[in-house]
């Protein structure tokens, strides 16, 4: 027997009747590739205006962040922002938004790289820079009225606002 085999056997005994089957090998291989390539970290947030009326959708998939233009389940074709957040540190912590009083919204992210840029402008702004106060660069903007500060790693609102997070 080889030494690969006595290994498996000392570590699933129950394994061997299942290798040996016609289709156990098989079996295992596909429960194997289905686990290692279908099942992608991917991290789903959504958030809602304080009328629930608008959504903004955010994919986070390995280094990068998907903003996405209402309540979707997945990528589509227009109205979405690809960003890099591989830097970490201080950047890509907030999602800084403003909602229109009718439909769009102005969203910001401070420091991130702009990767892929497919929104309509005319109803929403995506953008890397804080607008400055005085030349230092200032979320005060987003603490009015339908506006918030989205925290990613803490998952909550600031001011704390009628402004929804929901998580996948």
């Amino acid at each position: 027997m080889r030494r690969e085999s006595k290994y498996i056997q000392k570590m699933w005994p129950n394994i061997e009747p299942i290798m040996n089957s016609k289709f156990g090998l098989g079996f295992l291989l596909v429960i194997f590739f289905l686990c290692t390539c279908s099942c992608k970290p991917r991290r789903i947030m959504q958030v809602f205006s304080p009328l629930k009326d608008q959504c903004i959708t955010i994919f986070s998939h390995g280094n990068q962040q998907f903003i996405v233009s209402g309540k979707v389940d997945k990528i589509p074709d227009s109205n979405y922002v690809v960003i890099d957040i591989s830097r970490g540190g201080n950047e890509a912590e907030a999602l800084n938004v403003c909602w229109s009083e009718k439909k769009g919204w102005y969203a910001v992210i401070h420091g991130v790289e702009i990767l892929n840029y497919h929104l309509d402008s005319n109803l929403y702004i995506f953008s890397n820079k804080l607008p400055e106060k005085e030349g230092i660069p200032s979320e005060s903007l987003f603490r009015n009225l339908n506006c918030a500060t989205i925290s990613f790693e803490c998952k909550t609102t600031s001011p704390p606002s009628n402004t929804t997070i929901v998580i996948d």
